[in-house]
């Protein structure tokens, strides 16, 4: 009798395959799961939409839902501890400035306050990848600043001082946030791993939470009307959906 032995593949041909399964397996749940925990936060913020008629209707604890579960589903993902950190505390600081901006009793300027850490704790959860920062767009966010500060605060500027210096710093931070994530697409990171789309995610989110806080501000204080209140609800949720994407893919 003649023993029948398996043909046996090519030294190294098998852990070979198993790596490339496995590595298409991680590629796969990386691509699933920020679909779905996004997919998760856009159904939460249509429920609010639903439930405060369009984002008409004034609900604090409702209108920070959406930031409150961004929060938790950073905490979900795998980032890096240091970006998980900051980026929980920047959502969980907008959630804050969410309620305060839609709550009768809280002035303006406590929104504001936690609108600044906001963006400072954003900030942080990237800011060691910068490799340079870009003039181009420092010279037009300073540009904007100068236009948007002349329209909107140059009569209330000696009537309530305290309140325009805590909003110019709250429009100054979100200028710098699309500064330095526009100086980290352009110059590329320091880190030779990093994620180029990230990096342009993360400056278009920061260009549109810079839309929303001048329109929050033009709202208050030049003209408010439905339209944009509206608009400025529906720019905020998605670009802290932006900004969430672009850290989970980042780190």
């Amino acid at each position: 009798f003649h023993e029948s032995r398996p043909d046996y593949l090519p030294s190294g041909t098998m852990p070979n395959a198993v790596a490339r399964t496995i590595n298409s397996l991680k590629l796969k749940m990386s691509a699933t799961g920020p679909a779905r925990l996004l997919a998760a936060y856009g159904g939460i913020t249509y429920l609010v939409y639903l439930e405060t008629s369009g984002f008409s209707r004034m609900s604090p604890l409702l209108s920070a839902l959406p930031m409150i579960s961004l929060s938790v589903f950073t905490l979900l993902t795998s980032m890096q501890p240091h970006a998980k950190i900051f980026t929980t505390g920047a959502f969980i600081s907008s959630a804050l400035a969410i309620y305060l901006q839609s709550s009768a009793w809280a002035p303006v300027s406590f929104a504001a306050l936690f609108v600044i850490g906001r963006n400072l704790l954003y900030f942080l959860s990237f800011q060691h990848l910068i490799r340079e920062w870009s003039f181009p767009i420092a010279l037009m966010t300073g540009l904007y600043l100068s236009f948007f500060t002349v329209v909107c605060f140059a009569d209330l500027l000696f009537s309530i001082p305290t309140l325009v210096c805590c909003l110019f710093i709250g429009v100054a931070s979100a200028c710098f946030l699309v500064l330095a994530s526009g100086s980290l697409a352009q110059g590329g990171s320091l880190d030779d791993t990093s994620n180029s789309q990230a990096s342009i995610i993360r400056f278009v989110g920061a260009m549109m939470e810079t839309a929303c806080v001048s329109m929050f501000i033009y709202s208050a204080f030049a003209r408010r009307t439905e339209t944009t209140l509206f608009m400025y609800r529906i720019c905020e949720y998605v670009a802290h959906g932006l900004l969430f994407l672009a850290n989970e893919r980042e780190f």
